[in-house]
């Protein structure tokens, strides 16, 4: 199954995502669900720019071919 590590957490700045194939996408979705954030994958290795968030709590979604994995995420 496809699975993915990220770091730092929490975040600052930058979030690291390192999967275990290649990323189709990358989505942030806040507490209520709502997309705050999206970028296009460039093979298993990505980073989200997230210093515009506000501090909270976070989803980070990381789709690949074989589905949809989703953690949350704390930015500081």
């Amino acid at each position: 199954a496809m699975d993915f590590n990220y770091f730092p957490n929490p975040a600052t700045n930058e979030l690291h995502i390192v999967a275990s194939e290649a990323i189709e996408e990358v989505v942030v979705r806040n507490q209520q669900g709502q997309r705050v954030f999206g970028m296009k994958g460039t093979g298993a290795v990505a980073a989200a720019e997230v210093d515009d968030l506000p501090a909270g709590v976070y989803y980070l979604e990381v789709k690949t071919a074989r589905g949809t994995k989703v953690r949350l995420f704390v930015k500081q």
